[in-house]
């Protein structure tokens, strides 16, 4: 790493003692230059004529050298080594959990959630509660900077909450708020950027699809299509679908830069085709199925939900690197699950270990709660259980 410029920009009166040396020693007709004289004047004007000649190329050598450039010079510093550009000021973002009624709406600019610290963070998408009587909704901070980022389990409030609201939290800390980037931050990120670009087209894709959304969490290799395209499903953190003309759109961004080697090994298939991950039914046609002893003091609901988020949080996609599930494993979620006395073993379903594609991850579809004589509490008629992992 270069430590100071090459080039020495020389102020005006040391240049012109070097034009005038340079002149007297090759003439015999100068002998004395004084300070009010033509060649004095002379003197000067080539000194501030090669003076700034040396500045234009000190500035020029400052982008060849990032790290001795700031300003706008370092922003085309930046632009040579193929750097993006310098980064604004932003605001932070994450998802909120939200206990509410069935069918309770939360509408963008209606309601908003505040943090502990009074970070207050607006809607970003309509969200319609379902069945299981919770959901995650997309937020983003009103304001810019680094202080909004919050911690998880901080955003308890609502204001102007919908009919049909309980409570409000967030599983995640909110990322992403940040102050605009400074000379020596953005002049790190640059010098890191070859680390950036040495890392493999696969790694670059999921990096890039996160620019066009940032909800998705990864891209999993799903085989090869009739016509021979690598087939690539996206995995989003909240489970939710891309459309056709979406997916196209992402085709074609990714295609100019896409080297195959890097998405597989065989060689000789051209071209990809983008799709959404396809899921694995938890337990198949009879889903998550069980009988349950609550101890007193605890409400059906309130269990419930927690078995439910718990099951979820089980099925990570971040961690997700099994083959199969095992059914005792979703067994002890239930029975660990604060406020639950007894469960049953033999009336459990799943009640055997199920595999699971590499194409495809585990969701939990189908999920029935029964008392200890089977009679149904809670049967959510096969509304996916929602999901939020943090990118």
């Amino acid at each position: 790493m270069v430590d100071k410029l090459l080039t020495n920009v020389l102020p005006i009166p040391d240049l012109k003692e070097i034009y005038i040396e340079t002149l007297l020693n090759h003439t015999s007709k100068i002998s004395k230059i004084s300070d009010l004289s033509v060649v004095n004047a002379h003197a000067f004007g080539v000194s501030k004529i090669f003076q700034k000649n040396l500045k234009d190329v000190a500035i020029l050598e400052s982008q060849v050298f990032p790290e001795l450039s700031s300003g706008t010079y370092l922003d085309n510093a930046a632009k040579l080594v193929g750097s993006i550009q310098r980064l604004s000021a932003s605001g932070s973002s994450t998802f909120v959990l939200v206990i509410a009624e069935p069918a309770t709406v939360y509408v963008p600019g209606e309601s908003s959630f505040t943090s502990n610290q009074g970070v207050a963070f607006s809607i970003t998408e309509l969200t319609i509660v379902g069945d299981n009587g919770y959901a995650y909704i997309p937020v983003r901070s009103y304001s810019v900077g680094v202080n909004t980022n919050v911690n998880a389990l901080t955003i308890n409030s609502i204001t102007s909450p919908p009919i049909g609201h309980i409570s409000c939290t967030n599983e995640y800390a909110a990322t992403g708020g940040r102050d605009a980037e400074n000379d020596e931050d953005f002049k790190l990120r640059i010098s890191t950027f070859s680390q950036f670009a040495a890392k493999s087209n696969f790694d670059n894709m999921i990096d890039n699809l996160r620019t066009f959304d940032a909800d998705i969490l990864d891209i999993k290799r799903a085989g090869y299509t009739e016509d021979g395209q690598i087939k690539l499903n996206i995995v989003t953190c909240n489970g939710k679908s891309f459309t056709a003309d979406e997916l196209n759109a992402f085709e074609n961004q990714l295609s100019s830069f896409m080297s195959l080697s890097d998405v597989d090994e065989q060689s000789g298939v051209l071209g990809l085709k983008l799709g959404n991950i396809e899921w694995h039914s938890v337990g198949g046609a009879g889903g998550v199925d069980f009988r349950i002893d609550l101890q007193s003091g605890y409400l059906e609901t309130d269990v419930r939900q927690a078995i439910q988020i718990s099951m979820t949080k089980y099925f990570d996609f971040r961690f997700w690197n099994k083959n199969k599930i095992e059914w005792d494993d979703l067994l002890q979620i239930v029975k660990s699950t604060a406020g639950v006395k007894y469960v049953p073993d033999e009336n459990f379903l799943p009640h055997v270990d199920t595999s699971v594609e590499t194409t495809k991850l585990p969701r939990v579809i189908k999920f029935i709660m029964r008392d200890m004589l089977g009679n149904i509490l809670y049967d959510n008629n096969s509304a996916i259980l929602p999901i939020y992992y943090n990118v």
